[in-house]
């Protein structure tokens, strides 16, 4: 997979998001996008995933040489951040069922319930879930998946000892494979065994 972002920018109304700048990327492993709070990490993500469109630059997608039109980019693409909602109402097993026809695993549903060791809270609703069991359920729906690239914004918000240990296993075995964009406020838990980073201002 190619990803090429040649002069991307943002702006909302007059104020400036993110300057202009290039992004070339393509070969696997983990690229942190490093910035302070306010500072646009999230809008780049967002950007580079096609969920924002940029004010300005042009952003490509290549696979095998062929360039994958921006409607169908999505099939290739999976995104974590703790400001994404999920279906509460759900429990967890009936969500994994469900988010499996759009995007399917490396396995059944079962597989990735057991994988993020969350297999005693399976019968139990997604409501019911503390912030940092909702965050791994993030987390895993896209380190789980069979997607070539993958946008973890700010990824062990509200995660313990236990369950960034548990991401941080993941996320390596992940970036053997895929292409991995993590946005971090400088922590370097986020991040280890980073390729290159992407800094923005």
């Amino acid at each position: 997979m190619l990803i090429e972002a040649r002069g991307i920018g943002k702006r909302f109304q007059r104020q400036v998001v993110i300057q202009p700048m290039d992004v070339y990327v393509d070969e696997p492993g983990v690229y942190v996008v490093l910035g302070s709070n306010g500072s646009g990490k999230s809008t780049l993500l967002k950007m580079l995933a096609g969920m924002l469109t940029p004010s300005r630059g042009t952003l490509t997608y290549t696979k095998n040489s062929s360039i994958i039109p921006p409607e169908l980019r999505y099939k290739h693409l999976a995104f974590a951040g703790p400001y994404l909602d999920i279906i509460e109402e759900m429990t967890l097993l009936e969500f994994l069922r469900f988010t499996a026809v759009f995007r399917p695993f490396n396995g059944s549903p079962e597989d990735c319930l057991k994988w993020m060791n969350l297999e005693q809270h399976a019968a139990k609703p997604i409501a019911a879930f503390s912030s940092g069991m909702k965050q791994r359920v993030k987390l895993g729906l896209a380190l789980f998946s069979t997607a070539d690239v993958l946008f973890l914004d700010e990824p062990v918000s509200h995660l313990d000892a236990k369950a960034i240990s548990w991401y941080q296993d993941a996320l390596n075995k992940a970036a053997e494979t895929k292409i991995v964009f993590v946005a971090s406020n400088n922590n370097p838990q986020e991040y280890p065994n980073a390729r290159q980073s992407i800094k923005v201002d």
